[in-house]
């Protein structure tokens, strides 16, 4: 596998791709995201999300689960993803 190579800098190394919670905090201050980025000049290889909620609902197996969108629920429709 190929150490990345920052485009900015130059520098090479997974070492120096580091990542930052944000200063953006949510109600109980926990931080919203984290910043995947190079520790010697900044650059910004992506920002991710430090929590992803999913609506969980049970069938009525209690066994399966299945997720359906906010807009599919609101309808009535039963999609499983």
């Amino acid at each position: 596998m190929a150490d990345p190579k920052c485009p900015s800098c130059g520098v090479v190394g997974l070492r120096n791709v580091v990542a930052t919670s944000s200063q953006q905090k949510n109600k109980v201050g926990e931080p919203w995201f984290e910043i995947a980025h190079c520790k010697e000049c900044g650059h910004v290889y992506g920002v991710f999300p430090k929590r992803v909620l999913v609506h969980w609902e049970m069938t009525d197996s209690q066994s399966e689960f299945f997720v359906r969108p906010r807009k599919d629920r609101e309808r009535g429709v039963n999609s499983v993803w």
